[in-house]
């Protein structure tokens, strides 16, 4: 798992789960699974723009919401609740 991190870059308690491929996905990834690479490079400096400016609200951002499950032994383990901290 990784550090997660708000809009200016302050790393936030919850924690962000990285994904790894291996094998043959890796291989499936490449070569037949990716459609389109888009340069996002203007995007991007226009929501850092928005950051500096202090206008998180305009910000284009996913909604998220921490993962639990059903069985909360498993939550326990795992180190996972409601709020994700």
């Amino acid at each position: 798992m990784g550090s997660d991190h708000d809009p200016f870059g302050k790393k936030l308690e919850r924690r962000a789960i990285q994904i790894g491929l291996r094998n043959n996905f890796i291989q499936s990834f490449a070569k037949e699974d990716i459609i389109l690479i888009e340069d996002i490079s203007d995007f991007v400096r226009e929501q850092h723009y928005l950051v500096l400016k202090d206008d998180l609200e305009s910000l284009m951002i996913p909604y998220e919401k921490p993962l639990t499950f059903k069985d909360q032994e498993l939550n326990r383990k795992l180190k996972l609740n409601e709020t994700g901290y």
